[in-house]
C-alpha cells in the first residue's frame, strides 16, 4: 500500500475516500451490468451496484455526523484532492475493462477491487480506536461480504 496511507488519521478522510471508492465500484458494476450476458450476471451486478450506492450514502451520513458538515464530493481539488485521487487510483487500478472481456475476467477484476478496498481499510484500521474503529470494521465487513459472494460465483 501507499506510504501516504499513514497520513489518514482522521475518520473524515477515511470516509471521504470510502465514498469515492463506492462511486467507482458502483460505476464499474453498472458498466458490467451493461455487458452482462445472462440473468445471473445481471442480477449480481445489479445487486453489487445497489450495494455500492447504499454504502456510499451510509458513509456520507457518517461523515456528516462526525464532521458536523456536509461532505463535498463534487470535485477533488488542491493538495487534498490530489492525495485522495492518488489513493483512489491505487485501489481502482485495473478496474476498467473492454466490452469484449469475458464475464470471468470482469468478475476477477471485481474481486480484485473488493480485495484491495478491504486491504486498504484493514491497513488503516489500527489508527482508529473506539467508535471510529467500529466504523472501519463495518466497512470491512461489507467488503468481505462482496468478496465472499464473488469468490463463490468464480468457483462455479
Amino acid at each position: 500500500m501507499n506510504p501516504f496511507n499513514q497520513l489518514i488519521t482522521k475518520p473524515e478522510v477515511a470516509l471521504d475516500l470510502a465514498v469515492w471508492l463506492e462511486k467507482h465500484g458502483e460505476a464499474f458494476y453498472r458498466q458490467a451490468l451493461a455487458v452482462a450476458e445472462d440473468d445471473a450476471a445481471r442480477t449480481l451486478f445489479t445487486w453489487l451496484a445497489a450495494e455500492e450506492q447504499a454504502h456510499g450514502e451510509t458513509y456520507k451520513a457518517l461523515y456528516e455526523k462526525i464532521a458536523g458538515e456536509k461532505i463535498r464530493q463534487e470535485n477533488l481539488v488542491g493538495e487534498y484532492g490530489h492525495f485522495i485521487n492518488m489513493l483512489i487510483e491505487e485501489v481502482t487500478a485495473g478496474l476498467e475493462f473492454d466490452a469484449g472481456e469475458s464475464m470471468e475476467k470482469i468478475l476477477q477484476k471485481a474481486l480484485a477491487f473488493e480485495q484491495k478496498t478491504l486491504a486498504y481499510f484493514l491497513e488503516i484500521r489500527k489508527r482508529f480506536p473506539g467508535e471510529n474503529g467500529a466504523m472501519i470494521d463495518a466497512i470491512c465487513a461489507e467488503e468481505e461480504k462482496h468478496i465472499n459472494i464473488l469468490e463463490k460465483v468464480l468457483s462455479r
